[in-house]
């Protein structure tokens, strides 16, 4: 059996808050909403923070070097004319080199790296083997 209740005040409190239920989806919306903005930001730089990258890891090796970022994507980044050393006399140096990533568990790994046209100088003297500006990450 049910009961009639005859003060309206008691029939409003005893109702679910409607306006409460229907704030979550626009709270959830508003931040996909900001997320995909987020994210279109980030992809539309992704050429200058793979730069920015780079360069870092370059300079904590204390390799000087100079490439071009021809596109970065995210399972592969291609860098073109590669120049390791002394532009006048490189250590190393590649037309191409395409590196491709592959995540897993989420977190981005090194698939593989393919060089076009690479070519790595050394010399042999005193016995000892050396490549330059390579030395300290090869002979470490």
């Amino acid at each position: 059996m049910t009961e009639v209740a005859d003060d309206p005040s008691e029939i409003a409190q005893s109702a679910p808050d409607v306006s409460r239920n229907r704030r979550w989806p626009r709270v959830l919306g508003g931040f996909a909403l900001l997320l995909l903005i987020a994210l279109g930001v980030v992809w539309t730089q992704r050429e200058e923070l793979a730069d920015r990258i780079i360069a870092s890891q370059l300079e904590q090796l204390k390799l000087s070097a100079k490439y071009k970022v021809e596109s970065v994507g995210a399972r592969r980044q291609v860098l073109t004319d590669v120049v390791i050393g002394d532009p006048a006399r490189p250590d190393f140096t590649a037309d191409r080199a395409e590196i491709a990533i592959e995540p897993r568990w989420g977190i981005p790994t090194l698939k593989s790296v393919t060089l076009t046209k690479a070519r790595i100088y050394g010399a042999y003297r005193g016995g000892k083997l050396s490549f330059g500006a390579l030395d300290p990450i090869l002979f470490k």
